[in-house]
């Protein structure tokens, strides 16, 4: 993917990955700001998807372990021979409301399964406030695939985005735009 076109707007872009700040999608985002970069974002606390897991929602697909289940990946990274995702990975954006995740589970003898993540676990995955998980997850006939938020820069990358631009610059203010790819 490419930055957006040097004339749009006359910004500075800057290639801004989930994962630097303490994001659990493999996507990234070109974001733009008047303000000169002296230096690159900072790099957070690395967090996975297993950080997201709820071992206590309810699945009746059991799966074996994975061969490595305590190994922890800064990339999106499926079982061996299977369509599953490693929990210790990070979440592929443009499946996260489909992909399956093998995953830990109270439930089943192997104690692990197979599923889809839920509500709280994708609004968790965008950062989303509690306020809002909570209104999502009671409100019925909420469709996970249609979520507005599944197509937007999650919003830690917003605010730690501006911050840094603000003490990378030595300055105050400036015009921010976020530009999705």
């Amino acid at each position: 993917m490419t930055p957006p076109k040097r004339n749009f707007l006359n910004l500075p872009w800057t290639k801004v990955h989930h994962a630097s700040y303490s994001g659990v999608t493999d996507s990234y985002w070109f974001l733009g700001t008047t303000l000169p970069m002296l230096g690159s974002p900072t790099l957070r606390y690395p967090r996975w998807l297993r950080t997201l897991l709820s071992s206590a929602a309810p699945s009746h697909r059991p799966h074996s372990p994975p061969i490595n289940p305590d190994s922890l990946f800064d990339e999106t990274v499926y079982l061996p021979a299977s369509k599953f995702l490693h929990c210790g990975g990070l979440l592929p954006l443009r499946t996260c409301a489909s992909v399956l995740v093998c995953c830990p589970s109270v439930f089943t003898l192997s104690k692990w399964c197979s599923r889809r993540l839920t509500i709280p676990e994708l609004c968790a995955a965008f950062d989303l406030p509690e306020f809002l998980t909570a209104h999502l997850s009671t409100t019925p006939g909420v469709d996970a695939h249609r979520l507005p938020f599944l197509s937007s820069v999650p919003s830690k990358i917003l605010r730690g985005f501006l911050v840094d631009s603000i003490l990378l610059s030595g300055a105050g203010g400036g015009f921010f735009s976020p530009r999705r790819v």
